[in-house]
């Protein structure tokens, strides 16, 4: 006969074997041998993120002084499904009396779970067989992305701007990263608004579903990596905003993969003056009235001005004060002063004329009076 018992919260099985105590031959007693299996009911993996993995070991005891044959580890049906695996080496092996012998069993979630799942493997031997219990959650990641939205800011027609985004792995187990491909085997990023040009810079792998670490290589509890991205503003309508996304998964499959928007906007033109439109009001012959301008680089590069000049139009209007060739900084500001007097022939008349900051492209504001 056989039997199950309960060790403090372990599962012991004893062979079933006849034994006569005390029962003689005629040569002397009869000794049996026996093994006595003592494992856990059950191994808990607790929550993990998708794509992530945790391995624990199922200890198996021979507790008794024969040896125990582990003729296979039989998994439940739904030990890996498209939602979940459980994995571990079937194969045999034996255990000598007072020994261990440690199975490595992982679990690796591929899809959230409300709840744990609840699968199971049996250990096959010499004794009865035993069913351990596996349980697993599988939770959202909890990839931290800062900035949340990569805001590339004014970019002028024709520029590349690039930024960095830190990846910051807030789960308690390691976790891999990467950047779900599209149909061409590229990194997913994707326009969803305008005609720029977002890009991941940084190398992700192809040959391993978008892998952004290197191989083996994994993002430890609390450790950073910075991935690079660019923008480039493309010339086109009078648009204010290109807006993006970029996919960031730890895991291969698209569950897993979480959506970082990207943010730009694209200018025709480097700088904005204020006031826009510089009105002279009503200026009697023989008076010059002076005004003056703050000019603002509003992108996000440093862009040289090269020339502050007049175009051409009505009599009456000069550039007093401006700057020669310089650059000029993101968010750095200059002024112009201009100057207006009216000749006698424009007496009456309401006169309009262009001053025309020059970079790479020239950039107009006006002038009336």
């Amino acid at each position: 006969m056989s039997a199950t018992q309960r060790r403090g919260g372990r599962v012991a099985v004893v062979a079933a074997l006849l034994a006569c105590a005390s029962c003689s031959d005629g040569s002397g007693p009869v000794t049996t041998v026996k093994p006595d299996l003592v494992l856990p009911e059950a191994l808990d993996f607790g929550e993990l993120p998708l794509g992530t993995s945790r391995t624990l070991d199922l200890e198996l005891v021979n507790a008794g002084d024969g040896a125990l044959v582990i003729e296979d580890f039989a998994p439940d049906p739904d030990a890996s499904t498209d939602l979940h695996r459980f994995e571990w080496t079937r194969a045999g092996v034996t255990v000598p009396p007072g020994a261990t012998h440690r199975l490595q069993v992982r679990f690796t979630p591929l899809a959230p779970q409300e709840q744990s799942v609840q699968s199971g493997l049996t250990v096959v031997s010499n004794l009865q067989d035993v069913r351990v219990a596996l349980l697993g959650r599988g939770v959202a990641s909890r990839i931290e992305v800062r900035p949340e939205v990569l805001d590339f800011g004014a970019v002028l027609w024709g520029s590349e701007r690039r930024l960095q985004v830190a990846l910051t792995n807030r789960h308690d187990v390691p976790a891999e990263l990467f950047v779900p491909l599209d149909g061409q085997g590229r990194p997913r990023v994707e326009t969803i608004d305008g005609a720029g040009r977002f890009e991941l810079l940084s190398v992700a792998d192809r040959t391993r579903g978008g892998a952004l670490l290197g191989a083996g290589e994994t993002l430890a509890p609390g450790e950073a990596f910075e991935a690079e991205l660019s923008y480039v503003a493309t010339p086109g309508d009078n648009r204010v905003v290109d807006q993006g996304r970029w996919w960031i998964a730890t895991c291969a499959p698209a569950a897993c993969a979480l959506a970082v928007p990207l943010r730009a906007r694209p200018r025709p033109d480097a700088f904005e003056c204020s006031p826009e439109l510089v009105d002279f009001g009503r200026v009697e012959p023989d008076e010059q009235v002076v005004r003056t301008a703050t000019c603002t680089n509003v992108v996000s590069e440093a862009v040289e001005l090269r020339e502050v000049r007049l175009a051409p139009g009505p009599e009456g209007f000069e550039v007093l004060d401006a700057p020669g060739q310089v650059e000029v900084a993101p968010g750095a500001t200059f002024n112009v002063r201009v100057a207006f007097a009216p000749p006698a022939t424009a007496v009456g008349r309401r006169l309009e004329r262009t001053v025309s900051l020059v970079h790479r492209r020239p950039v107009t504001w006006g002038t009336t009076a």
